[in-house]
C-alpha cells in the first residue's frame, strides 16, 4: 500500500506539473518516496520518479508515458530517447532547447539541465551562428526536412570549447512546436576525407612532374589523364589525346600484344606489366618505350583503371646497338671482326649441343 504521504507528494508533483485527475498511483517497485510510481491520469499511464523532497525529478506527460513492461519494469519514451545512437535535440520555435538524449550529453560534455531551457546556439561555435540562424529560421517558417548526409561543413561546441564535426538531420515534430536535430559525430568520415584528399594531391605532384610519362585510363582502354611528359614524348597536346583509345598511339604491330596484355591485367592473372612496345607521334616518327602498367581496384578489389610508366628509350636502344656494331665491326673496313666472329660460333656451337 502507498502512504498517503506518498500519495499526496505525487499528486502535489503531477499537479504543479500538469493539470490532470488522478485516478490511481500503484508503485513499480519499492513504496518509498524515491521509488518509481505508475500513475493513471485522464485515461493514460504515466512513470513517475519523485526526489527526496516530494517533488519530481523526471516527467513529462507524453514523455514519460509508458510504451510497454519489459521483465517487469516500464519502458517508457525516455528509455528509448536515449537508448539512440545519435544525439537528438529538441528545441522550440524560438531556439529553446526543451530537452536532450543521453548521447547528445556525451557528445558535447554538458548535462542534460545545463541545456535545457538554454538556447540551442551555446552548442554552435560562433563563426557558424549566424549560419544557424538563417537555416533555423527556414526550417521554422516551411517546415523543411533535412536528411542526414548533406555534408554542410557543421561543427558541434562542446562544454570544454573543442569543436566536433558533426552531421545533423532535422525535422519538424508533427502536431507540436519543437523541432528535432539528430547529430551525429562526423570525425570518422571527415578524417578519412582529409586523409583521401592529402593522398591525392601527392598522387597529383607525382603524377605531373614524373620525368617519365604517365598515363591513365579506363578498362576500355580509354585515356583519361596524362602528364606533360607522356605529351613530350608523343609529341601532342592532352586535349588532343584525352577520351582516344590508348591503341590509337600504339604502332599497328605492337597493339595486339598490348590488348593482350591489358586483359591480364584486369582478369587478375598478373599483378603488373613490364614490356616494350613502339608508339606513333604526331610527326609519323616511332618511339620506342619500356612500359610498368598496373591495375587500380577499389577497396572491393573491383578494377577501376590501369596506370603506365612511360619511358622513352628510343635513344637508349639506337646507343646500344651504335656501341654493338663498334664491339663487332673493324673500325676502319665496317666488316664484322674476330669477336663477332667467335660469338656466332660459340652460338652455333650451342645450338648443335642442344
Amino acid at each position: 500500500m502507498i502512504s498517503d504521504a506518498v500519495l499526496q507528494a505525487v499528486a502535489t508533483a503531477i499537479s504543479e506539473a500538469v493539470p490532470v485527475r488522478i485516478r490511481s498511483c500503484v508503485p513499480v517497485s519499492g513504496g518509498d518516496i524515491n521509488a518509481g510510481y505508475r500513475l493513471e491520469a485522464d485515461g493514460r499511464d504515466y512513470f513517475v520518479k519523485l526526489n527526496a523532497a516530494g517533488r519530481l525529478s523526471m516527467f513529462e506527460a507524453e514523455r514519460d508515458r509508458i510504451m510497454g513492461v519489459v521483465d517487469g519494469q516500464p519502458l517508457n519514451w525516455r528509455h528509448l530517447f536515449d537508448a539512440l545512437p545519435a544525439g537528438v535535440v529538441l528545441v522550440d520555435t524560438s531556439g529553446t532547447i526543451r530537452d536532450v538524449n543521453a548521447h547528445l550529453e556525451t557528445l558535447s560534455g554538458y548535462r542534460r539541465d545545463e541545456l535545457v531551457d538554454s538556447k540551442v546556439e551555446v552548442l554552435v561555435p560562433r563563426q557558424l551562428q549566424a549560419r544557424h540562424l538563417e537555416q533555423r529560421g527556414t526550417l521554422a517558417a516551411t517546415s523543411m526536412v533535412r536528411p542526414h548526409g548533406a555534408r554542410l561543413g557543421l561543427q558541434l561546441e562542446r562544454r570544454d570549447g573543442t569543436e566536433v564535426p558533426v552531421d545533423v538531420a532535422l525535422a519538424r515534430l508533427e502536431s507540436t512546436s519543437l523541432q528535432i536535430a539528430m547529430v551525429c559525430d562526423d570525425s570518422a568520415r571527415v578524417e578519412a576525407e582529409r586523409a583521401r584528399a592529402v593522398a591525392e594531391r601527392h598522387f597529383r605532384l607525382a603524377f605531373e612532374n614524373n620525368v617519365a610519362g604517365m598515363a591513365i585510363s579506363d578498362l576500355e582502354g580509354r585515356i583519361l589523364d596524362v602528364n606533360r611528359s607522356y605529351c613530350t614524348m608523343l609529341g601532342v597536346d592532352a586535349a588532343d589525346v584525352l577520351g582516344r583509345d590508348l591503341l590509337e598511339l600504339t604502332h599497328p604491330e605492337d597493339r595486339a600484344a598490348t590488348a593482350e596484355l591489358h586483359r591480364q591485367l584486369i582478369a587478375g592473372e598478373i599483378e603488373h606489366a613490364e614490356y616494350t612496345k613502339r608508339y606513333l607521334r604526331s610527326d609519323g616518327q616511332v618511339v620506342l618505350a619500356s612500359l610498368l602498367t598496373g591495375i587500380v581496384r577499389d577497396e572491393g578489389g573491383v578494377p577501376v583503371f590501369l596506370v603506365a610508366s612511360v619511358r622513352d628509350i628510343t635513344e637508349e636502344q639506337a646507343l646500344a646497338e651504335q656501341l654493338s656494331h663498334q664491339i663487332h665491326h673493324d673500325p676502319l673496313t665496317g666488316l664484322p671482326n674476330r669477336t663477332l666472329f667467335e660469338e656466332r660460333l660459340a652460338q652455333a656451337a650451342a645450338s648443335r649441343v642442344t
